[in-house]
């Protein structure tokens, strides 16, 4: 902090003089280099630097919870339930995480369904439901922010509509199960 006050009472006292060594390109580097390190030093927290080691290790061990909010785990927990004797899980929404959390894989390589995509991904990614045999898929959940999946995949909606149950149906998620 003492360079930057420096620097600024240096430019406001001797302002004819600093003017006349800034033109000089030797003298304008070091100075922007030495604003540049002041800058560093002042936004540079040693508190952290010395706890490097501690924070990573509690970083380590934290659990999965810590990282997810009360509305989410309780789609997992929910999820889980009805997941219980499957494989693999599906979901047509954008919750790539999910399947980390759940600690199961996906049924399809469709990891999550972009806000728009187009017929012919749709048409694989049905493809590929009925070619895995998923059983139950996770198709809505105002955790998403693009939620509504029946304007947004119009053809996985009818298939899923053709094929599947749904089984819960609550303000928060759709859950389907096949048919």
């Amino acid at each position: 902090m003492s360079l930057i006050t420096y620097y600024i009472c240096f430019i406001f006292e001797k302002k004819e003089k600093f003017y006349s060594k800034i033109a000089n390109t030797k003298y304008l580097t070091n100075f922007f280099i030495l604003l540049i390190i002041s800058f560093m030093l002042v936004n540079l927290n040693f508190v952290n630097i010395k706890n490097f080691k501690k924070n990573t290790i509690s970083f380590i061990k934290k659990k999965d919870d810590d990282f997810t909010s009360g509305q989410f785990q309780t789609l997992i927990k929910e999820y889980n339930r009805y997941a219980k004797n499957e494989d693999c899980v599906q979901t047509t929404t954008n919750l790539a995480s999910i399947y980390y959390f759940m600690k199961k894989h996906a049924c399809t390589k469709y990891l999550i369904n972009w806000y728009l995509i187009g017929e012919d991904e749709q048409k694989m990614f049905i493809s590929k439901l009925e070619e895995n045999s998923v059983n139950l898929i996770l198709v809505d959940t105002n955790l998403d922010p693009y939620n509504d999946y029946k304007k947004r995949i119009p053809l996985i909606a009818d298939f899923i509509n053709q094929k599947y149950q749904i089984i819960s149906n609550s303000s928060d998620w759709v859950f389907a199960i096949k048919k």
